[in-house]
């Protein structure tokens, strides 16, 4: 998208953990090599899942403000693998839903 704003997006398979998950990097992990990783701290599950939510919430964000009109969600029922994908995204957009579905309810 070229940091341009775009009337309408699509955000494809939204189920994926490709929304959520980095690339497993292990020989140039983008963090434990940069400068402001403390020398000899090992990189835990808790940094993976922290930097893989603010990650994905900086995505999302940035993707939103540059939408002027409207977003389309895709899912698809089984990956490549024939496995259901329910990632992060997926589950973070059910939860929203779900919370303005029941905003409105007690709105009425």
């Amino acid at each position: 998208m070229a940091n341009k704003p775009a009337k309408i997006q699509f955000w494809l398979d939204a189920g994926s953990a490709g929304w959520w998950q980095r690339l497993d990097q292990p020989l140039t992990h983008p963090y434990v090599l940069s400068r402001q990783w403390d020398p000899g701290r090992q990189w835990t599950d808790k940094d993976e899942f922290e930097t893989n939510q603010l990650s994905m919430a900086r995505l999302v964000t940035g993707l939103i403000r540059r939408c002027t009109g409207h977003i389309y969600l895709s899912t698809v029922s089984l990956n490549e693998q024939g496995n259901q994908e329910v990632g992060a995204l997926l589950l973070a957009t059910q939860r929203i839903l779900r919370e303005v579905a029941r905003m409105d309810a007690d709105h009425v």
